[in-house]
């Protein structure tokens, strides 16, 4: 998934869910209240493509997330989906029943995919 100006790949989901967020707050105006939404990722590179630094860009904070999320996954992986949750999980009972693996249908190709 490509972040911020679009020529960045990421897999930090720190990364994808803060611009995820930004585009809903950017683009939802409130008229009703939401059930649901989604993030869906395209246009995937492999994790070991090259990619340009920026003069900017803060890379060693970069690895960091990145290998908390690679060990959020191994505990996730060995202790069961719910073994590590964000803080917020825990002030929504109904936000802290969800299990994204076991709850959610997640298609490798579009549901509607004609081609």
């Amino acid at each position: 998934m490509y972040i911020g100006n679009g020529n960045t790949p990421t897999n930090v989901s720190l990364e994808i869910a803060r611009t995820a967020f930004d585009l809903f707050k950017r683009n939802y105006s409130w008229p009703k209240p939401l059930r649901g939404i989604g993030v869906r990722g395209m246009d995937l590179v492999p994790e070991d493509c090259a990619i340009q630094l920026g003069f900017f860009s803060n890379e060693e904070k970069r690895e960091k997330l990145e290998h908390i999320d690679r060990a959020v996954d191994t505990l996730r992986q060995r202790y069961g989906y719910r073994s590590v949750q964000r803080a917020v999980v825990y002030t929504d009972p109904v936000l802290g029943g969800i299990n994204a693996y076991d709850d959610h249908n997640i298609h490798p190709v579009g549901y509607f995919h004609t081609a």
